[in-house]
């Protein structure tokens, strides 16, 4: 596995990517905010931010985008449209498999055992 984030053409995340910088650029100048002055509000560095809003960061941080959000006075409910996951999953992912409904992934089927008396 190759180290560091996914490049921009290889990340499966790329159209959601796209969908979140386009909401963040709309919401920061909607409010009148240059990048440098959301950046100092999100306390997040100014070439962090330029980088999401173009798209060229395709996986931010989940805090970072919870930084801005906050700073736009947004709630992560707000960009919830913009992270969808986009399907089909591919198979050999173990990132992309769903999740058990407790949350946690699980390698082996669950105990069908009855507990003894």
């Amino acid at each position: 596995m190759p180290v560091g984030r996914s490049k921009r053409g290889d990340s499966r995340f790329r159209d959601q990517a796209n969908r979140l910088s386009a909401r963040l650029r709309s919401a920061r100048i909607e409010r009148g905010l240059t990048q440098e002055q959301l950046a100092a509000r999100a306390q997040v560095a100014v070439s962090t931010l330029r980088k999401i809003e173009s798209g060229q960061v395709v996986e931010p941080g989940y805090f970072t985008v919870l930084s801005l959000a906050s700073a736009l006075a947004l709630g992560l409910g707000d960009l919830q449209d913009a992270c969808e996951p986009t399907p089909p999953y591919r198979e050999d992912d173990h990132r992309q498999r769903p999740r058990s409904s407790s949350g946690l992934r699980s390698s082996t089927p669950a105990r069908t055992t009855p507990t003894g008396k």
